[in-house]
C-alpha cells in the first residue's frame, strides 16, 4: 500500500509537470555576456547590446549565461540581465557576506549564495532580491533549473519560482531530517524523514504529504 501511494504521488507530479507545458520548459539561449576588461557587455535577442562599466579595482570573479539570463559576480557586486529586463541590475556585496559559496543559473533565474544570504535575480520580473539566513543556518543542498530554484538548509526548504515574487518556505519540524532533493524544469521535490514536499513554479508554493511515508 505504501509503495502504491508513492507511485501514485510520483504520477501526479509528472502530470502536473506536463500540464505546465513542454514548451514552457524549453528556453533557447537568447542572452550572452562578455568581460571586456573595464566593462561587461550583454547581447540579447532582438535588442541592442547593453553594457555596464566596472568600478576602479573591481574584478570579475565569475561570469556566465544560460537561457534568457546572464550574470556576473565581482569582488563588489552581483550583476545580472535578462532578455526582457531594462538593462543590467546590480546588488552590492557586504562585508558580512563573507565568502561566496556558490553561483547558480537557470534559464530564468540566477543566484549567488553567501554565508549570510541568497541573492536572486528573477529574469522574468527583472528584479534583484535578497533572502537572509537565520542564525546558524546553512545550505545543505540546492538545485536550479528552468523556472525553479530550491535551497535546502538545516532549518527549512526555500523555493524560488521565476515571475512569482517572494520565495516560499517550509520549516522542518523537530527531529525531521532532510534526505533528498530533485529539481526539474518547473517543479522540485524534497524528501525528508517525515514528508514529501513539492514546489511548483506555476503557483510558487509548497505542497506536502505525510501519508506517503506512513
Amino acid at each position: 500500500m505504501k509503495l502504491f501511494r508513492v507511485l501514485a504521488f510520483c504520477l501526479i507530479t509528472l502530470c502536473l509537470l506536463a500540464l505546465n507545458g513542454f514548451a514552457d520548459t524549453a528556453t533557447l539561449d537568447s542572452v550572452d555576456v562578455q568581460d571586456l576588461g573595464d566593462r561587461l557587455i550583454a547581447t540579447r535577442d532582438q535588442r541592442p547590446p547593453s553594457q555596464i562599466r566596472l568600478e576602479p579595482k573591481e574584478k570579475v570573479r565569475w561570469i556566465g549565461a544560460k537561457g534568457a539570463v546572464g550574470a556576473a559576480l565581482t569582488n563588489r557586486r552581483f550583476l545580472a540581465i535578462s532578455e526582457t529586463s531594462s538593462g543590467w541590475k546590480e546588488i552590492r556585496l557586504r562585508g558580512g557576506d563573507g565568502a561566496v559559496f556558490e553561483v547558480e543559473l537557470g534559464a530564468h533565474l540566477a543566484f549567488v549564495v553567501t554565508r549570510k544570504r541568497i541573492l536572486e535575480f528573477d529574469g522574468i520580473s527583472g528584479l534583484l532580491n535578497e533572502f537572509r539566513f537565520r542564525a546558524q543556518e546553512s545550505v545543505v543542498s540546492s538545485g536550479v533549473q528552468e523556472r525553479v530554484g530550491v535551497f535546502v538548509t538545516n532549518l527549512r526548504a526555500i523555493g524560488f519560482a521565476a515571475g512569482r515574487g517572494d520565495p516560499a518556505e517550509r520549516l522542518f519540524r523537530i527531529h525531521e531530517t532532510f534526505e533528498t532533493l530533485r529539481v526539474l524544469a518547473v517543479t522540485a521535490t524534497v524528501r525528508t524523514s517525515r514528508r514529501i514536499l513539492v514546489f511548483q513554479s506555476s503557483t510558487g508554493l509548497w505542497q506536502d504529504d505525510e501519508s506517503l511515508l506512513d
